[in-house]
């Protein structure tokens, strides 16, 4: 039951971890044209994919459906259903949104490798 109700409110702690990352130029993403890109002057000059506003945007998403399927299945929760939902979406998700992404270390700095 209880990670279940945290499964609900995962989606605006993790919208509001991924803000930060972006306001601190943190996890930058892949060098872009789209329109959208971000300049982020803390690393260069290139514009690149906010991979961490896909990210906050997605876990916004998640929290309105858990909270709108909380509201239409109350008898679901202490099922584990809701927090085997939110780990299947945000895998799901994470997969597809690792390819906008710059790698975070080189496999040379890696120590335990």
């Amino acid at each position: 039951m209880v990670l279940d109700n945290i499964a609900i409110a995962t989606g605006t702690t993790a919208c509001f971890i991924r803000l930060g990352n972006l306001i601190n130029s943190e996890i930058i993403g892949k060098i872009s044209d789209v329109p959208w890109a971000f300049i982020f002057e803390k690393v260069d000059m290139m514009p690149r994919h906010p991979g961490q506003l896909y990210e906050a945007i997605a876990y916004a998403v998640l929290f309105f459906i858990m909270w709108t399927l909380h509201k239409r299945m109350p008898e679901k929760i202490g099922t584990g259903w809701y927090f085997g939902f939110c780990l299947t979406y945000i895998f799901t998700f994470r997969f597809f949104i690792e390819y906008t992404k710059e790698i975070q270390v080189s496999s040379s700095a890696c120590t335990a490798c």
